[in-house]
């Protein structure tokens, strides 16, 4: 058999787990829950939009990095029919310059 053949499988990221790091999507509380080389995933006090384009503002001590993102996945916190519950929410990065991920490896090493 010759030729290529598309399984559709895409791989993804590897997912590292982050504790203790705050998140601030725009005006929009929360904290660091995973990252990766694209994107990261954010649980966030309120419920955001998917297709938010926003600054998102890492933070860890005295130490911060802000990254510009889009909202490409949300999932409701608890009961989806309660307001104020918040959600989880999967952000992609723009292109990352070679700065910004040293800056996220040393805010992530602190």
């Amino acid at each position: 058999m010759t030729g290529s053949r598309d399984s559709g499988f895409r791989s993804r990221a590897v997912r590292i787990p982050v504790l203790q790091v705050k998140a601030a999507l725009g005006d929009i509380n929360g904290q660091l829950v995973n990252i990766s080389t694209s994107g990261a995933l954010l649980r966030l006090d309120q419920a955001v939009p998917v297709g938010r384009r926003a600054a998102l503002k890492l933070s860890k001590g005295s130490a911060s990095l802000t990254l510009a993102v889009e909202v490409v996945r949300t999932t409701p916190v608890g009961d989806a029919h309660r307001a104020g519950d918040g959600c989880y929410a999967g952000v992609q990065f723009g292109v990352l310059s070679f700065e910004s991920r040293v800056a996220i490896a040393k805010l992530l090493g602190d």
